[in-house]
C-alpha cells in the first residue's frame, strides 16, 4: 500500500486511530512492528509518539525518518529524549549519534555511539557513524579504514559506500570517490541523496556535464530535498556564463535557502549562496546570506572575509574595516588583502 493511501485510511480513522495503532504495534512481533513502523509517515509515527512518549521503536523510527528527511535537529531531539525514557534500546543512542554528528554537535556524538557500543548497538549502523564521526572530526585515515574494511566485508552496503565515496573525496581521491558513488547508486539507483555524492564526485573531476545531469537526477527523485537543489545551484553556477545560466544556478540556490521546503538548511547552503552572488557580480544580494552564514559560524575567518568583502564593495566601509581588523588581530588576514575601507564597486 502506498503512503498516500497509508495516510488516507489514517485521516479516516481520525483521533481514534491513534489508539488503535498503539494497540496494533503491541500484537506484531519485533520484526512485524518494525517493518510497520518503517512504512509509517512521520507525521503517523509523531502521533504514535505523542500518544505513548515510552515507545521506544516507534521513537526509533521516528528519529531514523526525520534523519532521512534532513531534519537532523529534530531526529536529535526524539531519540536523545527517547533514550532517557528507554535507556537500555539499543537503537535509540545510535540514531541519537548519528543526528548528533548531521548537527555538527561531536562531543555529543561521541558519547551517543560509546552509549551504543556499550549496549551491543546495531553493528553495520554503529560502524558507519563512527566513520562518519571520524570524518567529521578530521580524523580522514581511520574513516577511510573503517569504510573501506565495512564495503570489503558487506559490498551490497550503499550507505557505507556513500560515506566512502565522500572521505575518498576530502582525501583528494577524485577517481576513487567517483567509483564508490557509483557503486552507492547502482545499489540504491531511486534515492536522491546518492546522486547528490555523485554530482559532487563528477564536480571534482571538473566533469561538469555529466555533474549537472547527477544534480538534475537528485532534484527529479525529491524535488523537497534542499541538499539536492544546492548542489544543483553548485553545479550549474561554476560554469554559469550567461544570464539564462546565472538566473538557473539562482534558482537553485534559492530553492535550497527558501523556507517553502521541509526540513533544515544544510549548514553550508548560506554561505555558499552568499559566495556565488559575491562572485556573480552582487554584494549586495551576498550580505544576509553571509551574514547569516556567519551568525552561524562566527569564528570561521573564511566567512569574516567574504563578508567583510561584500560590505567593502557596497560601500559599509565602517563595518568592512571592522572585519578586516578583527582578521588581523586573528591573523587571518589573506597575503595581500588591505584592511583599508573602499567604496562600492561599479
Amino acid at each position: 500500500m502506498s503512503r498516500e493511501r497509508h495516510r488516507r485510511r489514517w485521516s479516516a480513522l481520525g483521533g481514534g486511530g491513534v489508539l488503535l495503532l498503539v494497540g496494533l504495534v503491541g500484537w506484531l512481533s519485533p520484526p512485524g512492528q518494525d517493518a510497520w513502523l518503517f512504512s509509517r509517515s512521520t507525521s503517523e509515527l509523531s502521533a504514535l509518539v505523542r500518544a505513548n512518549p515510552g515507545l521506544a521503536r516507534a521513537r526509533y523510527h521516528l528519529a531514523a525518518a526525520l534523519l532521512r528527511e534532513g531534519s537532523p535537529r529534530q531526529a536529535l531531539e526524539v531519540a536523545g529524549e527517547g533514550a532517557g525514557l528507554a535507556p537500555r534500546d539499543v537503537r535509540l543512542p545510535w540514531v541519537a549519534g548519528a543526528a548528533a554528528i548531521e548537527v555538527g554537535d561531536l562531543p555529543r556524538a561521541a558519547a551517543y555511539l560509546q552509549k551504543a557500543r556499550e549496549l551491543g548497538g546495531p553493528g553495520p549502523e554503529l560502524l558507519r557513524s563512527s566513520a562518519a564521526l571520524a570524518l567529521r572530526q578530521g580524523n580522514h585515515p581511520e574513516a577511510l579504514a573503517r569504510l573501506e574494511q565495512r564495503t570489503r566485508a558487506a559490498k551490497e552496503d550503499a550507505e557505507a559506500w556513500l560515506l566512502l565515496a565522500r572521505c575518498r573525496g576530502e582525501l583528494g581521491m577524485p577517481r576513487e570517490s567517483l567509483a564508490a558513488a557509483k557503486e552507492a547508486i547502482r545499489l540504491r539507483p531511486r534515492e536522491s541523496r546518492f546522486w547528490v555524492e555523485l554530482a559532487e564526485a563528477y564536480l571534482r573531476l571538473d566533469e561538469n556535464g555529466r555533474a549537472v545531469f547527477a544534480a538534475h537526477r537528485a532534484t527529479t527523485l525529491d524535488r523537497r530535498s534542499r541538499r539536492a537543489w544546492l548542489v544543483t545551484g553548485r553545479v550549474l553556477g561554476r560554469n554559469a556564463r550567461s544570464p539564462s545560466e546565472e538566473a538557473d544556478a539562482d534558482l537553485g540556490f534559492q530553492q535550497a535557502v527558501g523556507a517553502e521546503l521541509p526540513g533544515e538548511l544544510p549548514p553550508e547552503a548560506m554561505a555558499e549562496y552568499g559566495r556565488y552572488l559575491l562572485q556573480h557580480q552582487a554584494p549586495i544580494g551576498a550580505i544576509p546570506y553571509l551574514e547569516q552564514a556567519r551568525a552561524r559560524a562566527p569564528r570561521d575567518p573564511s566567512l569574516t572575509f567574504l563578508l567583510a568583502h561584500a560590505y567593502r564593495r557596497t560601500g559599509r566601509g565602517k563595518e568592512a574595516g571592522e572585519l578586516f581588523r578583527l582578521l588581523q588581530r586573528q591573523r587571518c588576514l589573506p597575503e595581500g588583502a588591505s584592511a583599508a575601507p573602499a567604496g562600492p564597486s561599479r
